[in-house]
């Protein structure tokens, strides 16, 4: 894997990054992904956001300036800070279970937030599926490595069925499935 050295678009600090499938990782750790080939983008919420703003034609992000779009925003927030940020901990194997029960906990009680919002509607946004929808299906779905089942939160369990069982989330998997992890 060749060591570049790459300058963020939006600061002047020097990023150092690996490459690897179309995406770099940042020297902090974080994914990041270069989709116009000028910038390196660094956190989830802002790169699923400017991929959708891509093709708008898609549907996948309301338009800029809506009520809508805050929503969205909104949500992938959530998703990055309290979902995706506080399932973290469970990766670390060496962490004691008295540990690892604080960290569930919490993390359960934003699993029933989640199960709130998804028993009155399909999506989190709108009437369709958008990025937010995408990104929470991708962190939820790390939860069966920690042995942690939707059990308790029907609506997301049947969320998660549905949406996992869209044409385009099953390609999207069967590619993933076909390429190596990013070392």
């Amino acid at each position: 894997m060749a060591r570049t050295k790459g300058a963020a678009a939006s600061s002047a600090n020097e990023t150092e990054v690996r490459r690897d499938r179309g995406c770099a990782i940042g020297r902090i750790g974080t994914q990041a992904s270069r989709p116009s080939g000028t910038a390196f983008l660094t956190e989830g919420p802002a790169i699923v956001q400017y991929l959708a703003d891509l093709k708008p034609e898609a549907g996948l992000a309301p338009a800029v300036g809506t009520m809508a779009r805050v929503r969205l925003q909104e949500w992938l927030n959530f998703i990055t800070s309290e979902v995706h940020a506080g399932s973290m901990p469970l990766f670390n194997r060496a962490l004691p279970e008295e540990a690892l029960v604080i960290f569930r906990d919490r993390l359960f009680r934003r699993l029933d937030f989640i199960e709130v919002n998804l028993a009155s509607r399909d999506y989190l946004v709108g009437d369709g599926f958008t990025v937010a929808d995408a990104y929470l299906f991708t962190v939820l779905g790390w939860m069966k490595g920690f042995s942690i089942d939707f059990d308790r939160w029907p609506a997301t369990a049947h969320y998660m069925r549905r949406i996992g069982a869209r044409a385009s989330v099953q390609a999207a998997l069967a590619r993933e499935a076909e390429t190596s992890p990013v070392a």
